[in-house]
């Protein structure tokens, strides 16, 4: 998943480890998974999961070549 945060920083988050994990397995139905959208400053999906930034920014890392 990539992202990119306020500061316009862009990273990258590999979701595959989370979609073997208690309500994140619900994640791996493409059809869900791609309901991803932002909730305030939180990406949530329609089965109500979701990830804090802060936890987003852990777990991700730096887009070496950044889209503009």
């Amino acid at each position: 998943m990539f992202l990119t945060f306020e500061n316009g920083e862009q990273r990258y988050l590999d979701m595959k480890p989370y979609l073997h994990r208690g309500v994140f397995k619900e994640l791996k139905d493409k059809d869900i998974f791609y309901t991803a959208h932002l909730s305030f400053d939180t990406v949530s999906w329609k089965n109500e999961v979701d990830l804090a930034p802060e936890i987003l920014y852990e777990k991700s890392i730096p887009v070496l070549n950044p889209m503009h």
